[in-house]
């Protein structure tokens, strides 16, 4: 049996982010669901966390037995974090624009999501506090798949 679809889209994005890392600046420093604080040592990296999903019945009365085809909305924080000095913006948004390319191109994670991934928003800050100032902007996005009810594991 396959992984959740959440944790297939998860797992899809992480790989994306990684195999961008190189021009984007952050290598391998891709991390979901990390519960311990970025040390300076390990920027520019990126962190990813799980959002709220929603779900909407795509199908009520379609040719499907018991099952019903849900359109699901995964929403995902992705957030690049940086040193904080005075080029901090300058290299975050340059992260962000490498993360929409690896999105947008990847095509194992379009082919899960079944439709386009959608940037909700943006929003440069500072995280964390005396040696340990981060400098971040994340980005919430929605990846908008289908499954059928009974089966939470495989696109529909």
């Amino acid at each position: 049996m396959a992984d959740y679809m959440q944790q297939r889209i998860l797992d899809a994005l992480e790989a994306a982010l990684v195999a961008a890392g190189g021009s984007g600046g952050w290598g391998n420093r891709v991390f979901v669901d990390r519960v311990d604080a970025l040390q300076p040592g390990e920027l520019p990296a990126i962190l990813i966390e799980a959002g709220e999903e929603t779900v909407d019945f795509a199908s009520p009365s379609g040719n499907y037995g018991r099952q019903q085809r849900q359109r699901r909305d995964f929403n995902v924080l992705v957030c690049p974090c940086a040193a904080h000095n005075d080029e901090a913006g300058k290299q975050l948004r340059a992260m962000c624009k490498e993360i929409e390319l690896a999105i947008f191109a990847d095509a194992p994670l379009n082919d899960l999501a079944r439709d386009v991934p959608r940037l909700l928003g943006s929003k440069t800050s500072l995280f964390g506090e005396g040696t340990s100032v981060l400098a971040q902007q994340p980005m919430a996005w929605s990846f908008p798949y289908f499954t059928l009810s009974n089966q939470p594991d495989a696109p529909a």
